[in-house]
């Protein structure tokens, strides 16, 4: 829809417009009044952007994902269609996060640390698993930074995917020549139309690749013609041949079993990556275990029982937000009291956490 649509405008009667708030090649969303049910998310596509060949399908989709209720996904209330001018539009009504997307985040917040970056990534696959798990499983094919959207409330970052399975309805020839901004997350195979729940996880292992080095994992030559098929392959082929970069050589805080699991996201051959976002959270989270149980140990052979105490006593306190700031001021104190060889590490390793206890972030 090329106008915007004016404030108070009503769709369908029931959708009552309150703001623009995105808008890109596809259409645009409005923050909306449901008649009854409160604010939601209006996503227009633009006329000629869904394919008519797979209409049924999208609906069908919707059908499907309106049933999700998971944390970690948009939810998706109704999909249909209403005439404007003389036009038929198709729209989706979605779930309202206030918070930015990822991508937004990330212009500001360019390499996280580890943890952080694993901790979205496992909201992001927790979220696809739901739709993989589906029969039949329903494929994102679009998953990028912006699609991911960051519900910040006063106490927690909740990651949520958006968007799913919109790109395999969008006209064939809208997509490719539309693909500018999404084709850094693309797999090898989204040109041989053989996409699956695997394809979904190349495209989050750039998103943690990115999150955990700051740059991503392929070198994007520059003027290269994506506004055709035959350019957008070509590029494909250029930069998905072989495997990137261990994550290590940018960042060297990244252990070697992160890069194996980063890596294994990106082979590829479909064959050898996980196969669905379930695999690769499973894969993430028993790292995040067995590194976890390291540094327990490292930290019991090199502090004195007293210290340890008190730093198990402030994580307890800071998985609630009634007790953070009692969190705060015993972790401070440990730091501070440590002895002189020991403080340098802990400021290192507490560091980020107190910096999420002092937003209000529990942990």
């Amino acid at each position: 829809m090329s106008e915007e649509l004016e404030r108070y405008s009503v769709i369908k009667g029931t959708y009552t417009i309150d703001s623009l708030i995105g808008k890109g090649a596809f259409g645009k969303v409005y923050k909306v009044r449901h008649k009854y049910l409160g604010i939601q998310a209006l996503k227009i596509f633009n006329p000629g952007v869904i394919s008519k060949a797979t209409e049924g399908d999208l609906f069908n989709e919707a059908f499907l994902l309106s049933k999700i209720t998971h944390n970690n996904v948009v939810r998706v209330y109704e999909a249909n269609t209403f005439e404007y001018s003389g036009k038929q539009y198709y729209y989706i009504v979605m779930e309202y996060v206030k918070g930015p997307t990822l991508a937004e985040f990330l212009e500001e917040n360019c390499q996280l640390e580890i943890d952080k970056a694993l901790n979205i990534m496992k909201d992001i696959c927790s979220g696809l698993a739901q739709a993989h798990k589906l029969n039949p499983p329903i494929v994102h094919r679009d998953v990028k930074p912006h699609n991911i959207l960051l519900e910040i409330g006063g106490n927690k970052v909740v990651s949520k995917v958006s968007d799913f399975g919109v790109a395999k309805h969008l006209d064939p020839v809208t997509r490719v020549t539309d693909a500018a901004g999404t084709i850094a997350f693309m797999p090898p195979e989204v040109m041989s139309n053989y996409e699956n729940t695997a394809s979904d996880v190349y495209s989050a292992g750039i998103i943690l690749y990115m999150m955990s080095t700051g740059i991503f994992p392929f070198r994007m030559p520059k003027d290269y013609q994506t506004n055709t098929k035959k350019g957008i392959e070509n590029l494909i082929k250029l930069t998905r041949g072989s495997l990137p970069d261990p994550p290590s050589n940018h960042n060297s805080n990244i252990p070697k079993e992160l890069d194996r699991i980063i890596l294994k996201s990106l082979n590829p051959d479909i064959k050898y990556r996980y196969q669905d976002a379930e695999e690769f959270l499973n894969s993430i989270k028993h790292y995040q275990e067995e590194s976890k149980q390291h540094i327990k140990e490292d930290l019991e052979k090199q502090l004195d029982p007293p210290i340890l105490e008190n730093i198990n006593q402030a994580l307890k306190l800071g998985k609630q937000y009634s007790t953070l700031k009692e969190a705060i001021r015993l972790m401070e104190t440990v730091i501070i009291e440590a002895p002189s060889d020991k403080k340098e590490m802990l400021k290192n390793k507490y560091k980020f956490l107190l910096e999420n206890w002092r937003k209000g972030i529990v942990m």
